[in-house]
């Protein structure tokens, strides 16, 4: 199990969340300051652990995972793998060392998500990142962008 030192919510969270159930907010609010969150805001989780902690039913957590993502609060893959959008939006990198460990965190991100080309043009907008790894990040969106654009050919 991993360490969380950012667990708090953004300031806003309940502004920002008014529209949603009280399931959706518990499932949200637990997202952003659970073990498994980290300061990237996008990691792996076990639904397992979810479901205890939470003391809720699968069906529950699947149908508001399914609802939060709709609304863009969340973005997941395979429903292990959670990337929350704004995460650094709220939480931004305030100095080099924490620029250095996100960087590292983004490594363990598989390319395959479905929100990766999204998480990595996120980071593109983040302060404190070393040049090199922008430039990788730079160098993973043309190899997207190549993709997408042979996928629209064929």
């Amino acid at each position: 199990m991993y360490f969380n030192s950012q667990s708090k919510l953004p300031f806003n969270f309940w502004t920002y969340t008014e529209e949603l159930t009280k399931h959706e907010k518990l499932l949200l609010n637990y997202l952003y300051t659970s073990p498994f969150t980290n300061r990237l805001g996008c990691f792996r989780f076990d639904m397992s652990t979810l479901k205890d902690t939470l003391d809720c039913r699968k069906q529950i957590i699947y149908r508001d995972l399914f609802f939060l993502e709709g609304d863009g609060y969340i973005k997941c893959h395979e429903l292990n793998w959670i990337f929350l959008p704004y995460y650094l939006v709220y939480f931004p990198i305030c100095n080099p060392n924490q620029g250095k460990h996100i960087e590292g965190l983004f490594y363990n991100v598989p390319d395959y998500c479905h929100f990766y080309p999204d998480l990595v043009h996120r980071l593109l907008q983040v302060n404190h990142l070393s040049k090199s790894f922008r430039k990788y990040l730079k160098h993973i969106l043309y190899r997207f962008a190549q993709k997408q654009i042979v996928k629209e050919i064929k």
